[in-house]
């Protein structure tokens, strides 16, 4: 009987235990930590304030300060999104990768170490009501981005998610499949001569200046070939891509690539199309070249790009005559 009162007495002891060490990493009841309202929110991000009461935290160079947000009121599977604390205790997190119409419970907290983390109460909001966007029979894929950019599953002239797709000159709306025979200046719609262009131009020894440094979407051939709210991406919205999904090099139905996975589970795959020159089409099915809708920042015979391999993703800048892949996104909306 004794030895069974001491098992008794041991598991209680394990499981008190184990319940202090819970409640020492969760979020204390007694909080220095309050949770603010809401600010800007639309169907796809918003602004959550918060503060703590710097005379009864103790302040410390690791302290970490945010909200968490759910579709849960237990905030069981929240998502943490940091903020930078102001000297006067107040925070303001922007949160992101909302869908419309969707109530969120949220709270503030203040993390001074893995056991000690206080939070605020429990509130709600729900986000607003989405604009769609016109994607005219195409898919998009929702990669949770702060941007609330949608990106295309396919490169322009793909048919499956593995194609290469079509090239084209920057700027320009006809491809090979299109009847364009050559990637070289003397072809290019806006060459005025190797080193100068007509149109898109900030510098007068490039060029007519006309200061334009994004492509119109008479030029966008995203836009042109697809219509609707599809266009080609900026340079920001490559390095937001980059930044913010995760990117594995891969092997789909024997092409190379990266699978891109967003925050939220979704993927897209960026085949390693190459490109072609005069020189012909190089490194196809090794490197990936992708056009944004970015002209370069001092030469402006160039275009900026995102080039990547097995081991570096980065953006560059090149002739905008040379024939790049390119893939399309959309925004969602307010």
């Amino acid at each position: 009987m004794k030895h069974k009162k001491r098992i008794r007495s041991i598991i209680a002891y394990l499981a008190t235990g184990l319940m202090i060490a819970y409640f020492g990493a969760s979020c204390n009841k007694e909080s220095a930590v309050k949770t603010g309202e809401t600010d800007g929110v639309s169907a796809r991000s918003a602004y959550i304030l918060g503060s703590i009461n710097l005379k009864e935290i103790r302040m410390m160079d690791s302290v970490e300060v945010g909200v968490e947000v759910d579709t849960l009121a237990t905030l069981n599977t929240a998502r943490k999104f940091p903020a930078t604390l102001e000297n006067d205790g107040s925070f303001c997190a922007r949160v992101y990768g909302l869908r419309p119409s969707r109530t969120y419970y949220y709270r503030a907290y203040a993390k001074m170490s893995p056991s000690l983390i206080q939070c605020g109460e429990i509130a709600t909001f729900t986000a607003a009501n989405a604009i769609l966007p016109e994607l005219n029979g195409y898919e998009a894929v929702d990669l949770s981005l702060p941007s609330g950019i949608l990106w295309a599953t396919h490169n322009l002239g793909a048919f499956n998610v593995e194609d290469y797709g079509d090239l084209y000159a920057w700027g320009e709306t006809q491809g090979m499949n299109d009847g364009k025979k050559a990637f070289r200046a003397a072809e290019y719609k806006f060459s005025s001569g190797r080193y100068t262009v007509s149109k898109y131009c900030t510098k007068e020894e490039h060029g007519t200046v006309d200061n334009k440094t994004t492509l119109d979407l008479e030029d966008d051939v995203a836009h042109v070939k697809w219509g609707g709210d599809w266009r080609m991406p900026s340079e920001e919205e490559w390095l937001e891509l980059k930044e913010y999904c995760t990117w594995e090099w891969v092997n789909l139905e024997g092409v190379l690539g990266y699978s891109v996975r967003g925050r939220n589970g979704n993927v897209i795959f960026l085949p390693a199309a190459g490109y072609r020159s005069s020189k012909g089409y190089i490194y196809a099915g090794t490197v990936g070249y992708y056009w944004t809708n970015s002209l370069a920042k001092n030469e402006s015979y160039y275009a900026e790009y995102i080039f990547f391999d097995e081991e570096k993703i980065v953006i560059f800048e090149n002739y905008r005559y040379y024939g790049f892949p390119v893939r399309a996104v959309c925004p969602f909306g307010n």
